[in-house]
């Protein structure tokens, strides 16, 4: 937990470190289920690295998924199948600027395990221009919402002043519309690792009422 105190980052912040590839950090919070036209969950986190020359192929990778009520309450780095009922989405941003910098992915239950960078459909790309590793600041953010005909989702990845296309995954498709488990990862496992610093993740619903928005904050669990 290395001190950072570039704003917005401030305190402590969280490193993974060396070939951290097949780390993850996880954090539970009240379910979460989208059932009306407009309801979303999102996620968000600022992230610095602290030098620069990363292999541009690392990225920062979170997720929001439903754990189907088994959560996972220690560390369990190497220990198979504990996670292979978890589902949901992720968003990836890698360190360079080129083309499909930024990425959406699905996580199926699968006997990989479902927070392994190695798993996952890709559903949708974006070219952001704008580079990670500059020292610098930045802020990621995923949005996924329920769309007005309550069956398809409409998920969005945001990076600084870039936003993607919403994607839209048809009904028949959708993996959960309730979320519980927020995850983080940075794949670090290409060569010139430069791990980076993360500070304020945090995870937000949504849910529109008759006269009014109530928002329900359900950060807390993962603010470092």
């Amino acid at each position: 937990l290395p001190p950072d105190n570039t704003a917005p980052l401030s305190g402590n912040a969280v490193r993974f470190f060396g070939s951290s590839y097949s780390s993850a950090i996880i954090g539970a919070f009240a379910p979460v289920t989208l059932t009306a036209a407009g309801h979303y969950v999102k996620v968000s986190m600022d992230v610095r690295f602290t030098a620069t020359g990363a292999d541009s192929r690392n990225a920062m990778i979170m997720g929001l998924f439903n754990s189907g009520g088994t959560y996972l309450t220690g560390n369990v780095l190497g220990t198979t199948g504990v996670a292979n009922g978890d589902v949901g989405y992720k968003l990836t941003k890698n360190v360079n600027t080129g083309t499909s910098d930024m990425k959406v992915s699905d996580e199926t239950a699968t006997s990989g395990g479902s927070f392994s960078i190695f798993n996952g459909t890709v559903l949708q790309t974006s070219s952001t221009a704008l580079t990670t590793n500059d020292l610098v600041p930045h802020h990621l953010t995923m949005r996924i919402e329920l769309a007005p005909n309550l069956n398809d989702l409409l998920i969005t990845g945001t990076f600084d002043t870039f936003t993607g296309a919403a994607l839209t995954v048809s009904g028949a498709n959708v993996l959960t519309k309730t979320f519980d488990e927020v995850m983080i990862m940075s794949n670090m496992w290409f060569s010139a690792q430069v791990p980076p610093n993360i500070d304020n993740v945090l995870v937000t619903a949504v849910i529109p009422e008759p006269a009014s928005l109530v928002l329900l904050a359900r950060g807390g669990a993962m603010m470092v």
